[in-house]
């Protein structure tokens, strides 16, 4: 496929004869957008030019009015997606302008990930002889903020096209989560870091974990499938056998309902679109006004330091058993927290738990309101916990071993 199979119109706007091409996507906001452009308007070095793939359902005729008569020292080529492949789609396309273009640098940014440090795009261009160079990313979260260097290629990182043709290109497929990781595994190279930074909100804070609430297991699902980190898939299989057994046994119901779509996509090897279109728990019907949830008799959760983020695995396990055990047979209304999990291992040993999801509503996690069911489940939950996730071990991983994808060049034929 070209790149023009992808869009339905490209609109350029004062585009420069450069070798750099950076690569924003945006299924958000135009106003998000926006904010970016200002960001790079700030930039030391800009003769570059700014691919924005806008996918659906992005609404173009309003950035188009917004970007009118205003003036930029870069280049902007506009492209609208002519159908919704996710942000896998909107990179794919990217990179393939970008080598069909003759450009020999691509960055790789996002519309969330802002570059603030007024240096970054000079200093990465300036190493560009390096193939793929890396930034600082500074993580923010309600005021917590922490740098750090991640292998994480749509961060704004800096390829040669070389790389890209020696490697391939994002996996078109994956429509939407755990396409970086598998481009990073991917590619063989370490990269050059450099000390400026972009700044990327932490995707699992705060009211963010129950509002994207069925786009996060699409990222889950994802990690289990394409990606080969030993490691991680070890923490991920332990996670999903973890929150689907959850599920199960104390969600409403849309908990046993995701269960048994998740487990289902999981065994049968369903990722991307159609994964994406299946997930649909209808968690939606279990939202109330937090107003009839302010009773006296509910205990708040009300988790208030974001560095809880970072801490040890360890310690934030023994958080939530411990809040858990705290919460048993109790009203409980989780104002905030930073943990899926904590959130969830609460709702099992609480009589009631709603989390708060933003927006003045409310979700409800769990009713146990009967206790000799409610105990009756506490004591078989362990051992289903056991046999549900050895058992999805020994079915997965030969259909992972057996199904999984060579993306070794992969859209480069």
């Amino acid at each position: 496929m070209k790149f023009a199979d992808f869009v339905s119109y490209t609109k350029e706007i004062g585009k420069l004869d450069t070798d750099l091409l950076v690569v924003v996507p945006s299924l958000a906001s135009p106003e998000a957008l926006l904010e970016h452009l200002d960001c790079l308007s700030k930039q030391s070095f800009q003769y570059f030019n700014l691919l924005l793939v806008l996918g659906e359902p992005f609404d173009d005729a309003a950035l188009q009015s917004a970007l009118h008569g205003r003036k930029f020292r870069f280049g902007i080529i506009l492209a609208k997606e002519n159908g919704r492949r996710g942000c896998s789609g909107a990179y794919f396309a990217g990179q393939k302008y970008a080598i069909e273009q003759g450009y020999k640098s691509i960055i790789m940014g996002d519309d969330d990930c802002m570059p603030l440090d007024p240096g970054l795009i000079e200093n990465l261009y300036k190493n560009r002889g390096k193939g793929w160079v890396a930034p600082a990313i500074r993580f923010v979260a309600d005021g917590y903020k922490k740098s750090g260097f991640l292998a994480a290629p749509y961060s704004y990182s800096l390829f040669s096209t070389e790389i890209l043709k020696k490697y391939g290109l994002t996996y078109l497929p994956m429509f939407h989560g755990a396409d970086d990781g598998e481009l990073t595994e991917r590619i063989r190279e370490v990269p050059f870091r450099i000390s400026n930074y972009a700044e990327h909100p932490y995707n699992l804070s705060g009211h963010r974990l129950f509002h994207f609430f069925d786009r996060s297991w699409l990222f889950l699902l994802h990690s289990l499938i394409i990606l080969k980190s030993p490691r991680g898939f070890a923490y991920n299989l332990a996670q999903f056998g973890l929150l689907m057994s959850l599920c199960l046994f104390f969600l409403p119901k849309y908990g046993p309902r995701l269960f048994f779509i998740m487990t289902r996509l999981l065994l049968s090897y369903t990722y991307g679109k159609r994964a994406h279109d299946q997930i649909r728990s209808g968690y939606q019907d279990f939202v109330f006004p937090e107003s009839e949830i302010s009773a006296p008799e509910f205990v708040r959760i009300n988790d208030t330091d974001p560095s809880y983020i970072d801490s040890p695995m360890a310690k934030r396990l023994s958080d939530a058993l411990k809040s858990a055990a705290a919460n048993l047979r109790r009203k409980v209304l989780v104002v905030n927290t930073y943990s899926l999990i904590k959130a969830f291992l609460i709702a099992a040993t609480a009589k009631k738990a709603y989390v708060n999801i933003g927006g003045g509503k409310c979700l409800l996690l769990s009713d146990n309101s009967s206790p000799a069911a409610h105990f009756a489940k506490l004591i078989l939950f362990i051992p289903f916990l056991a046999v549900y996730t050895l058992a999805i071990s020994v079915v997965f991983i030969p259909v992972k071993i057996l199904k999984q994808p060579n993306t070794m060049r992969y859209g480069l034929d």
